[in-house]
């Protein structure tokens, strides 16, 4: 899909280990140190893709999987980590990241492309941009129309046939590790921008630390769910074919630390609060660093002027 490796066997005979969806998945990992990505193969067919969501959060009464004692592990914690996290400046990529790091940018006419509940949306019109969005999922549709009063819709986005250039921002929350055809949906969120107009894009990122650490327990994976996974060079290089300039390339650790926390549980059978907060700052250190290992990968690029 982005430099057409046939790759190797990274992981096999996976499950959903956390929403139950049947069946066993394998997972390849292009060689290509350029590339990097990671995906499911065999991948299931795009009109078949609605059963992997049929106990999925969007679907289904949300769970909490913490007992009583982590969650007030959790509540002590955060007395420690929240002020830590405005000294060293996490709170900060947070909160930008509440915005898809598009709060700088003068507002517009904005779409989103996988909306889910909306909150980003109702956030970014209160900002004073147009905003609309599209999802595959019906009940999300509903749902952020009637609690939020957005335009959105359930559709693909080549069946909502905006004019050219119509779009100053488009956005992709944790979406294109979804798309059975990524490279297509780029190709027309190309089309649909106005020259200088920018797409944020934040996914899963596989050359993460947590993923480093877990292996095939880490929770970033998700068959069958996420059908690739990319790494900061590969989702640059996919960008670049489709003729967009990268803006800026950066990992984040802000929500780490649940990511840290799930993927101990499936590994291990257990796991730490404490312990899953202080990794998820050692994690933000290495960033700061200058390692790519942070649990989400953002990219903002732009349709040349």
């Amino acid at each position: 899909m982005v430099c057409q490796s046939y790759g190797r066997v990274l992981y096999d005979n996976l499950s959903d280990t956390y929403f139950g969806a049947p069946g066993l998945w394998r997972l390849k990992k292009c060689s290509h140190s350029s590339c990097g990505l990671v995906w499911l193969d065999p991948a299931p067919n795009a009109n078949e893709l609605w059963k992997a969501y049929k106990t999925y959060h969007t679907h289904a009464q949300k769970t909490n999987r913490l007992t009583w004692q982590a969650k007030l592990m959790r509540k002590l914690c955060n007395l420690v980590f929240v002020p830590l996290s405005w000294i060293t400046g996490m709170a900060v990529q947070r909160r930008r990241l509440r915005y898809m790091y598009l709060d700088k940018v003068a507002p517009g006419r904005l779409l989103e492309i996988g909306f889910g509940g909306g909150r980003f949306l109702n956030r970014m019109q209160k900002s004073g941009w147009s905003v609309e969005g599209i999802d595959f999922d019906a009940a999300a549709t509903e749902r952020a129309k009637n609690h939020f009063g957005l335009n959105v819709h359930t559709a693909e986005l080549t069946s909502m046939h905006y004019p050219n250039g119509h779009f100053d921002a488009i956005v992709m929350s944790h979406t294109i590790e979804h798309l059975s055809e990524p490279d297509a949906t780029l190709v027309e969120c190309f089309r649909i921008l106005k020259p200088g107009g920018r797409i944020s894009i934040s996914t899963p990122n596989v050359a993460s630390a947590a993923h480093a650490m877990y292996g095939s327990f880490w929770r970033g994976l998700e068959p069958p769910r996420h059908l690739q996974i990319f790494s900061p060079q590969g989702l640059e290089l996919i960008l670049q074919k489709t003729g967009f300039s990268i803006d800026c390339t950066r990992t984040l650790s802000s929500d780490s630390a649940g990511i840290y926390y799930v993927s101990a549980l499936a590994k291990q059978g257990s796991s730490s609060v404490v312990q899953s907060f202080t990794r998820q700052f050692e994690e933000y250190r290495a960033c700061q660093q200058g390692q790519a290992v942070g649990q989400d990968l953002l990219v903002i690029a732009c349709k040349p002027a």
